[in-house]
This record gives structure tokens, C-alpha cells and sequence, in this order.
């Protein structure tokens, strides 16, 4: 196990703190404090900071605008931190999207802050995080309320953000073609504080698509379930808390849009406080886990609900759901280990005090056990990694100075630790979900046996079809073609000809069989292929000319020269670099790199392509080499 990684001199610790995107970064927000956790690699790897480099971003935080420090409203109080200086502000809620989702095709992160603030930042190519959407800014236009005047409290409620929760991406078997744009995975919830909760779908700019009406109360934040099949249909929950303790689930289906179907109550308006509540599905079914004064785990597509008391005197703070079994725990001193067993309708308990030994076989009870043996401490959150093979779990030094063991000082250090569960089942992740990053950290982070010596039997590139929009959909659906991009990620460029092999393949047979018009770029792609698959060059033209952008220039090829894979060299004698994708030559500065391969292509947007030229790279939306991101260069 990893040497955990100490976050100095931080406070304001939340039970659900910790959020892991499916591009391996993490987020952590605590009080004035925000970090972002990016994965590297190292050679050498004995700490969690030789798999993450840590971020501190309290600086960028404090420079968000608060769109609401200035708004006057006569019929109602002001909320409590809205009119905060921007110094002093926090981040109390952080939420990747899935991968695919930015305009790198790598996963955005929404911040809520306790100014009643929401941003959607991204990251540039330079990682550097900048704000891609003010979400107030989209309210106001959304609801047609002008800050510049006084406003009335039924207007303001509409503005101040309280929750948002992304739809997850679909898993691999569910993706039809085409592919992209990623509808479903771009689309989140935004919860205010009035008694409507609203989906919206991010592009270029935000799009509201449908509301959900909720009771007349505020919302405390919102969590989306996986999706799941339903017929012809995918379903997924939207479960709301609300301020009165009760829970909602709002069941939305899609097929090409989304609808709102029924609603119903999991958990009663109750005066005990829900501590928290927490979403899973397996098997095709989703559950919520909520912790009160007793534990309950509701089947939301039955709405069959089994409970059990707890026995804590102090809330939950974090609760973890993989399958059947539940994990439960608070800073005070209580870990709860719940096996749920549906067939006979109960859970048991295993609860125990983690200042002393833990008797229970589970790796999390190890690690803690191991903790004890160092200093006294106390759990502050835990989390699963997206596949649930890892579970990340921040604690803290318990103070010995005071008789209930609550912390005296302003700060303190946290430290982040991660416990491997269960080995990966599988690295053949859809590379349209997960990115390389994320499937190289599951190898840096699993301790027992390099996972990286994969095999594959004898691989051939399957046949794509003959429609182009079809065949580089199958580029990336193909689990036989992601077990080889799989392969060329861990094994460097083992398949990089047998990958470009199937796009060649594909774009011949397309122009074979649907014979469209070719001007001399086109030409020159299918050329170029036609060479690189060995077969004989065209007869029907002997040269093309193509235009150099930017420049008042041309350059002429030789259809029948001599076929180099990487270079390209011109009738006027100059030699230039071929597209790692089309084998054309890079003429341009605005190239596409891949931050994993180093692979280069031209970018769609160029100028001089030819119209089956640019349909090939709009279709290469990630690398097709490795699963990539690819950055503009």
C-alpha cells in the first residue's frame, strides 16, 4: 500500500468531500481551501504522490465573481454568505461529469460555493483550470431577472445554486453509433433554491431541457443514479434531500430526449436529520443507502426498502455502497460494515469503534488497523474510485487534549490515504468513458502484480462497415479494437499499424463502395492508404496539388513516389511530416496532440482539407492509438 499523501493545515472537512473522475483526478474542497489531485506517472512508485500531483487552488477560488453581492431584495433576509468578501470563499460542493464531456473530451468539474455560486470549470491544454460556464449568468437569462433592480424573493430563490448532479456516462454495451456528442453524460440537474429543480445539457453554451417540480421546499443537494436498460429506453433516479429530511426520487427516462416520469418519497419528512444518503447500481437495478437514527437501503425501481437501527450517537458521515455491502462511518469513533440480503429481507451489522482494533476482513479495517498503530486519528470522508476498486479515504490526527476528542485548533492536517478493495476485474474500459490516465493509475495503484503484462490471442482488426459515419463509431465500440488500444497504451505502440490498418481498411472500403467525389486532398488520403496497405498507388491521376494555408503556396506529390510512413517529400524537394491519422502532410500549426501517445493529426478545422478528409478527423474525436485527449496545439 501507497504512503498516503499529508494535506497541510486544512479545516472544514464534509463527510462527502472527496469526488474521483473517470480521468483519474480528484477533488477535495475543505473551508477557503480547494485541491485538485492530477494523476502522472513515475518510474519509481512507493506514495501516492509519485501517482498525483497536487494542486492548490484557493487563489483561483477567491477570484470566482459573486453575481450576488450586489442584488437587493426587499422581502427577504439576506442569505448567509452571499454578501461574504470573495476572500472567504468556499467551495461546499465539487462534481466531475463523466469523460467526454469538455471540449477536450475530458470530464469538467462544477463547483457550488457558499455564496450560492455555481461555475462549470475545464481544463486548458496547459493545466490550467478556467471557468467554461457562469452558471448564474444562465439563470438570469433562463428566468429574465435583471440584477441591476430591485428583485423580489420568489426571483431571488431562482438564482442561489444549491446542488448539482451529473448523468453518468452509459456503459459500453449501451452506446449506439454515432458516438459523439456524448448527449446523455453531457447533460447535469441544477437544484436553487426555489421548489423547481431543472436539467440541462452543456455544449458551446447551456441548454435547459426539462424541469422537475419538487415540494415547496429547499433543496440540500441532489445525487443521479446510473443508467440502466429499460426496454427501448434508459432509466435513471434523480434522488433530491430536501430541508425538511425527506427524500424524493424523480425516475428519468431517455431514448433521444428526456422525460420526467414518476416521483416518488423514499424517506418521510422526518425532524431527525438524514446525516447522509448514497446512490449504487449493480445488476441492472439502483439503490439508495440513507443514514438517520436507523440505516435504510430502498430499491428505487421497487421501491422495496429494508432498514436496521444504528446504535451511533454521533450522524454518519460517509457511506459507501458496492453490491451488497455497505460501509458506514463518522469522525467520532464508528465503523458499520452492512451486508445487505435481499432474499431475506434484512441487513446485518457489524459495528465497531476504530480506535481499537477492527476485527473485520476487509482492507479498509486493515488500513485503519495499521493507523492505530501510529497515532490516534479520526476518519473525515471516504469514497470509491469510479470502478470501485479503490476506495480513498482522508483522516485526520485526533487531538489528545480534550476529553470528547473534537479538534481545538482552526487547522489541521488531513492526510489522504488509498486502499486497493478488489483487484480491477477488467482494463478493457470503453475508451470513450475512461481515459488513459485513469486506466494507467489503477495499474500504479494496485500493489500485488503488474497489471500491465496483458495478452492478447493473436488479434485481428475486425471489418468496419462501409459507411464512414458507422465505421469510426466501430473504431471506438469495438471491444476487439479497444482490447488492442488497451494493449498499445500499456505495451507503447505495440499496435499502432494494426489500429491505422482498420482506419485505412475502412475509409478504402467506404470509397470503394460508395464512389463519392474526391478533390486532390481526398486524393492524396486515399493514396496514401492504398500505399500503406501495400496495395498498388492510383493510376488515374499521377499527381496532386494542395494548397499550403496561410501561405500563398502550393506543394505538388507524386502519387507513384516511393511510400515513407512517417515523412512525405514533395515534387519541389521539401519533405514534411505525415498526420499520424490521414498520412497527409502537416502543412498546418494547428495540430492535434495526444497527451498519452504523442500521436499528431491535423486538426479538422484547417482550411485546406477536403470534405471526406475533414469527415475522418471529425470522426477521431479521441485518440484512436491509445484513448487519448487530444490537446490543441
Amino acid at each position: 500500500m501507497l504512503d498516503d499523501l499529508v494535506l497541510s493545515r486544512c479545516q472544514g472537512a464534509s463527510g462527502d468531500l472527496i469526488s474521483w473522475s473517470t480521468d483519474g483526478y480528484i477533488s477535495l474542497p475543505f473551508r477557503k481551501e480547494f485541491f485538485i489531485l492530477r494523476p502522472k506517472t513515475s518510474d519509481e512508485i512507493s506514495e501516492i504522490s509519485d501517482v498525483f500531483n497536487l494542486t492548490r487552488l484557493a487563489g483561483s477560488i477567491s477570484e470566482l465573481p459573486n453575481a450576488l453581492d450586489e442584488a437587493v431584495c426587499t422581502d427577504e433576509e439576506i442569505c448567509v454568505g452571499q454578501l461574504q468578501d470573495s476572500t472567504t470563499t468556499s467551495v461546499v460542493e465539487a462534481r466531475w461529469s463523466a469523460s467526454g464531456v469538455g471540449e477536450n473530451k475530458q470530464c469538467v468539474l462544477s463547483l457550488v460555493t457558499d455564496t450560492g455560486n455555481a461555475f462549470i470549470l475545464e481544463q486548458d491544454g496547459l493545466n490550467n483550470w478556467k471557468v467554461r460556464h457562469n452558471v448564474i449568468d444562465v439563470l438570469k437569462k433562463d428566468e429574465n431577472i435583471d440584477l441591476q433592480r430591485i428583485v423580489k424573493y420568489s426571483q431571488l430563490k431562482q438564482l442561489r445554486v444549491k446542488s448539482i448532479g451529473w448523468f453518468h456516462h452509459l456503459h459500453s454495451s449501451l452506446i449506439n453509433a454515432p458516438v459523439w456528442p456524448l448527449e446523455v453524460s453531457s447533460t447535469f440537474v441544477l437544484c436553487t433554491e426555489n421548489n423547481s429543480a431543472w436539467i440541462y445539457r452543456m455544449g458551446a453554451s447551456l441548454s435547459r431541457l426539462l424541469e422537475i417540480q419538487l415540494p415547496d421546499t429547499k433543496v440540500r443537494k441532489c445525487e443521479v443514479s446510473d443508467w440502466t436498460r429499460n426496454g427501448k429506453s434508459l432509466e435513471a433516479f434523480v434522488v433530491f434531500e430536501l430541508v425538511t429530511n425527506e427524500l424524493i426520487a424523480q425516475k428519468i427516462e431517455y431514448n433521444k430526449e428526456f422525460v420526467a416520469k414518476e416521483q416518488f418519497s423514499i424517506h418521510p419528512p422526518s425532524p431527525i436529520l438524514v446525516s447522509q444518503f448514497a446512490l449504487s447500481t449493480f445488476d441492472g437495478d439502483s439503490y439508495c443507502t440513507i443514514s438517520s437514527d436507523i440505516l435504510q437501503c430502498v430499491q428505487l425501481s421497487t421501491r422495496k426498502t429494508l432498514s436496521h437501527p444504528l446504535s451511533s450517537v454521533v450522524s454518519i458521515s460517509s457511506i459507501i455502497h458496492k453490491e451488497n455491502l455497505i460501509i458506514l462511518s463518522n469522525g467520532h469513533k464508528d465503523l458499520i460494515f452492512g451486508a445487505v440480503d435481499w432474499s431475506n429481507n434484512k441487513i446485518h451489522l457489524d459495528e465497531y469503534d476504530y480506535r481499537r482494533f477492527v476485527q473485520y476482513e476487509h482492507p479498509l479495517a486493515a488500513k485503519l488497523n495499521e493507523l492505530n498503530k501510529v497515532r490516534p486519528f479520526r476518519i473525515m470522508a471516504f469514497s470509491y474510485n469510479p470502478t470501485k476498486d479503490f476506495i480513498a479515504l482522508i483522516h485526520a490526527q485526533r487531538s489528545q487534549n480534550t476529553i470528547d476528542s473534537r479538534n481545538i485548533s482552526l487547522k489541521e492536517d488531513y492526510s489522504l490515504a488509498i486502499v486497493p478493495v478488489s483487484k480491477p476485474v477488467t482494463l478493457h474500459l470503453s475508451s470513450i468513458n475512461y481515459s488513459p490516465p485513469y486506466i494507467e493509475q489503477l495499474c500504479a495503484l494496485w500493489p500485488y502484480e503488474n497489471l500491465k503484462n496483458i495478452k492478447l490471442d493473436t488479434p485481428i482488426a475486425p471489418i468496419l462497415p462501409s459507411d464512414l459515419d458507422l465505421a469510426l463509431s466501430e473504431l471506438y465500440l469495438s471491444e476487439q479494437i479497444q482490447g488492442m488500444r488497451l494493449a498499445n497504451l500499456l505495451q507503447a505502440h505495440s499496435f499502432d499499424l494494426t489500429l491505422l490498418r482498420t482506419l485505412a481498411h475502412a475509409v478504402v472500403n467506404h470509397i470503394s463502395t460508395h464512389q463519392p467525389q474526391l478533390d486532390d486532398c481526398d486524393t492524396l488520403l486515399y493514396n496514401n492508404y492504398l500505399q500503406f496497405l501495400g496495395q498498388p498507388p492510383l493510376t488515374s491521376k499521377k499527381s496532386v496539388t494542395l494548397n499550403i494555408p496561410g501561405l500563398n503556396a502550393t506543394e505538388t506529390f507524386s502519387l507513384d513516389a516511393p511510400f515513407d510512413s512517417d515523412t512525405i517529400t514533395s515534387e519541389q524537394s521539401h519533405t514534411w511530416l505525415r498526420c499520424s491519422a490521414t498520412l497527409l502532410p502537416l502543412f498546418t500549426t494547428k495540430l492535434l496532440v495526444c497527451e498519452t501517445s504523442g500521436k499528431r493529426i491535423i486538426s479538422p478545422v484547417s482550411p485546406h482539407l477536403g470534405p471526406l478528409t475533414r469527415k475522418v478527423l471529425e470522426g477521431l474525436q479521441i485518440c484512436f492509438f491509445s484513448g487519448g485527449r487530444w490537446i490543441r496545439k
